[in-house]
């Protein structure tokens, strides 16, 4: 923690976070920017806390400076060298300086992920709701879904889940967000069991169970293993898988072998990108340097032409080259594990990141604004100010 002498302190922290607060809702209900509120609330939330930058210690702006430095000379790159060709760098540029904001969340971290919590509590019923509702009530379906696909904020799609079984999928772009507050009320169930926690773990694991997303189900699935396996009786714990995986291990390798099935629709376009990925670093110029960030290029495989698949970490050596790409990991990397070694609430926050961090592996979302915003709510935890009188 470091101390920040109040003199400096212009208004009083209700007053000034009045627009991080907005800014992270806006994030969260409005994650394509229809009311173009985003910026606007960036700004005003870093001039209204300007006298923080004063006090951040200096690791924490190395952090900030190299993170942004590789996407920064990349955009350069592209205009010394070649302005002619499609380009979404600068697009991108936007999302990565949202880590700015972090020195504002690091005056209150806690009071900040709690505004997240929220906000995305507020989605989480929205899905179960909207899911409930095309279930029992079919004819409002195609109203639904073309309100979800007009805004962009969900999408619904009928999927083939396990066994041939097909179940409708109610996806809110900000789904992946859902493993917050699973972790948030699942680890700290064990501190303080409680009604309300009880409550929204439930509500969370419905939340993540109505998107039909394997991913996002396997992820909650680990989580609430590693959660067994360290904070419960370990015996019990092993023994009942040990009965699982004796009585029905067909059941789940068939399971298993649904997610990660080349003939499935998703996985199928995965590994099409994937084949040219290879294809593509065979070549060491762009295997080292790569192609720079928002560059475009065409997926023969999908008959596609684009600057970003759902193939994060690959997709960043082609933006960066290999030691780019190892380097921003890096950075993400350092900020969750110093969470782990912090309290008990900061621990849970950095683990539901590393969690994130996985499941962005085949979800583009690491780099837009949702995903920059989960990585300053962590560099804040990992550098929280104190503002104390002197």
């Amino acid at each position: 923690m470091y101390k920040v002498n109040t003199k400096y302190v212009i208004t009083s922290f209700k007053v000034r976070s009045i627009f991080p607060q907005l800014f992270i809702i806006a994030c969260i209900v409005d994650p394509m920017d229809f009311s173009r509120l985003k910026v606007p609330l960036f700004l005003i939330s870093i001039l209204s806390n300007l006298h923080l930058f004063r006090y951040i210690h200096k690791e924490f702006l190395v952090l900030i400076i190299f993170f942004l430095l590789i996407p920064l000379l990349s955009v350069i790159s592209y205009e010394i060298f070649d302005t002619t060709r499609p380009y979404e760098g600068y697009n991108y540029l936007k999302a990565y300086m949202l880590l700015i904001i972090s020195v504002v969340f690091s005056e209150n971290p806690n009071f900040y992920f709690k505004i997240f919590l929220k906000a995305i509590r507020i989605i989480i019923i929205s899905n179960i709701l909207l899911y409930l509702i095309i279930i029992i009530f079919p004819e409002f379906f195609n109203t639904i879904y073309n309100f979800g696909r007009t805004y962009e904020i969900f999408s619904i799609e009928y999927r083939d889940f396990f066994l041939g079984a097909e179940i409708p999928s109610f996806y809110f772009n900000v789904s992946p967000l859902y493993i917050f507050p699973f972790v948030h009320y699942l680890y700290n169930y064990r501190i303080e069991k409680s009604k309300i926690n009880l409550f929204w773990l439930l509500v969370s694991l419905l939340g993540i169970m109505a998107t039909i997303n394997r991913t996002n189900i396997f992820i909650a699935l680990i989580a609430s293993f590693i959660y067994f396996l360290f904070y419960n009786k370990k015996i019990l714990i092993l023994i009942s898988l040990i009965m699982i995986l004796l009585i029905d291990w067909k059941l789940i390798y068939q399971y298993l072998e649904s997610i990660f099935s080349a003939t499935e629709t998703s996985n199928f376009k995965k590994l099409g990108y994937l084949d040219q990925y290879i294809v593509k670093f065979g070549d060491i110029k762009i295997f080292l340097f790569g192609e720079g960030l928002g560059s475009y290029t065409f997926w023969p495989s999908n008959s596609e032409f684009k600057s970003i698949t759902e193939l994060t970490y690959f997709e960043m050596i082609r933006y960066y080259g290999i030691f780019g790409a190892f380097f921003l990991i890096t950075l993400m990397l350092y900020p969750a594990f110093k969470c782990l070694k912090k309290s008990y609430k900061t621990k849970v926050a950095g683990l539901a990141f590393l969690f994130f961090l996985i499941m962005s592996s085949t979800n583009p979302m690491l780099f837009n604004s949702i995903g920059m915003l989960m990585f300053s709510l962590i560099v804040a935890y990992s550098y929280k100010i104190e503002i104390k009188n002197e």
